[in-house]
C-alpha cells in the first residue's frame, strides 16, 4: 500500500449499516478459523483482508480478485477504481456539500472535488432563490434592524430599461 498523496488523505469515514455488519462477520470467521488451525488471533493492527498473517495483500491481488468477481458474475466489466467514481456519483446524487464529498475522498480542498466532479453537481439557480427568500421570510437571516441601509435607487424613465442578460426570471 502507497502512502495518501496529501495529509488529506489520512481520514476517518463513517461507514453504511451494510458494511459494518459484513466485516464484523469477516472479522468474526477469520477468527474463528484462525482459532481452529491452533495461531491465535491476529497481531495488532493487521490488515482486515490479508492472509492468515494478515499482511496487506498486493494490489495486485485485490485487483485480480475484483476483476475475477466480476467475471464470474458476468458482471459488466467496471474496473476497481472505477467503484470511487460511482460511489462520488452516488453521494452527489444524494445531495451532500462539495466540503463533504471531497473530505470522503481524501481532497486536499473542495477546489479538488469540484474541478474532477463539478459536472455531476445539479446548476439550480431556481432552487437557490427559493432557498434565500425562505431564509428572509422566516427572518433567519438576522433582525430587520441589523440589515444595513441602502439608499434606494433613483428611477427615471431613461434607466427603466433592462440590459440584456439581466432580464429577472420569476418563480410562480
Amino acid at each position: 500500500m502507497k502512502a495518501p498523496k496529501t495529509a488529506a488523505g489520512r481520514r476517518s469515514i463513517n461507514l453504511p449499516a451494510f458494511t459494518v455488519a459484513a466485516l464484523r462477520d469477516h472479522r468474526r470467521n477469520v477468527l474463528e478459523t484462525r482459532v481452529a488451525l491452533g495461531i491465535g488471533a491476529p497481531p495488532e493492527g493487521a490488515s482486515v483482508f490479508g492472509g492468515f498473517e494478515r499482511n496487506w495483500p498486493s494490489p495486485y491481488s485485490i485487483y485480480d480478485r475484483w476483476r475475477d468477481s466480476v467475471k464470474n458474475r458476468k458482471l459488466p466489466k467496471v474496473t476497481f477504481h472505477a467503484l470511487r467514481h460511482n460511489h462520488v456519483s452516488a453521494l452527489i446524487t444524494a445531495g451532500p456539500d462539495v466540503v463533504s464529498v471531497g473530505r470522503r475522498l481524501g481532497h486536499a480542498s473542495p477546489a479538488l472535488t469540484l474541478s474532477v466532479y463539478g459536472h455531476l453537481f445539479e446548476n439550480n439557480d431556481a432552487k437557490a432563490a427559493a432557498a434565500i427568500d425562505a431564509a428572509l421570510a422566516q427572518g433567519s437571516i438576522g433582525d430587520q434592524n441589523d440589515l444595513p441601509l441602502i439608499p434606494k435607487p433613483h428611477i427615471s424613465v431613461e434607466n427603466l430599461a433592462t440590459p440584456t442578460g439581466f432580464e429577472p426570471v420569476f418563480s410562480p
